[in-house]
């Protein structure tokens, strides 16, 4: 009996102490300390500690890639020229902020964390804030929308905002992630264009216009000019025609300056 007491108690020992080992490694492996390595076991558990280590190593390696990835994300993010807003879609709160980059505080001067105890109505011109409910409702239904829209400051301005927003799905749960470029610049860029475009199409106008009269003003200036050096004449009839050839020659003054202005 003593023998069969010794025998079982070293065997138990022999099992008891190497789970113990595993069991504390997984611990600290829970933890997150991945540099711990199981050394020291024998047999077969020499084999489960060797299958332990390349756990760790793999787990290691993992979670510095999905770090990196995080980096890259977060870097991404937060530079982006643009506002970018990650909504909730789902549910009574449907529309609330829930993460914004810089870009986004600043164009609607709000700080980050303010910003993102808003709801997305709450940046919404009230003409947008009313189909707020709608462009939801067809991004649920999986249609990627694209529109322009007028958001409002914290300061109260208005401004024009080009909208890219589309659905995706995160444990088990739909937000929306929405892309708003300030269009104020474009805005006033086209409002110069056209203007440019006013402007030549007034100028183009107004030298077709000066060249039709130009052109006929010029042969009656001529022939009014050889009309006052008639010798039949009386000198009162050459006065007026000389009044005559003063005022084409101050209408072809005017000329001149419109086709200087169609230039």
């Amino acid at each position: 009996p003593l023998m069969g007491a010794a025998f079982g108690f070293t065997t138990l020992y022999s099992f008891a102490s190497p789970i113990q080992i595993l069991l504390s490694a997984t611990k600290r492996l829970k933890t997150g300390d991945l540099d711990f390595r199981v050394a020291g076991l024998k047999n077969e558990f020499a084999e489960l500690a060797v299958a332990f280590n390349d756990m760790a190593s793999a787990l290691r390696e993992r979670l510095k890639e999905i770090t990196e990835s995080e980096r890259r994300y977060r870097l991404l993010f937060e530079s982006a020229a643009d506002a970018i807003f990650i909504l909730d879609a789902e549910g009574d709160g449907a529309g609330k902020i829930v993460s914004a980059n810089r870009s986004a505080a600043a164009m609607h001067g709000y700080p980050v964390e303010e910003l993102t105890s808003l709801n997305i109505r709450d940046i919404d011109a009230p003409a947008a804030a009313l189909q707020s409910y709608e462009r939801i409702e067809r991004l649920l239904k999986g249609e990627w929308i694209k529109a322009e829209i007028d958001h409002v400051k914290k300061d109260g301005t208005v401004f024009p905002v080009e909208i890219s927003a589309g659905v995706f799905e995160f444990d088990n749960h739909k937000y929306i992630l929405a892309i708003d470029r300030d269009m104020t610049e474009r805005r006033r860029a086209e409002e110069l264009l056209q203007r440019a475009e006013h402007l030549r199409t007034t100028g183009e106008l107004a030298a077709g216009l000066a060249h039709e009269i130009k052109n006929p003003l010029a042969g009656i200036k001529i022939t009014m000019e050889t009309l006052a050096e008639e010798s039949y004449l009386l000198q009162e009839d050459r006065s007026v025609l000389f009044k005559v050839i003063d005022e084409i020659k101050r209408i072809d003054g005017l000329i001149k300056d419109l086709l200087n202005f169609a230039r």
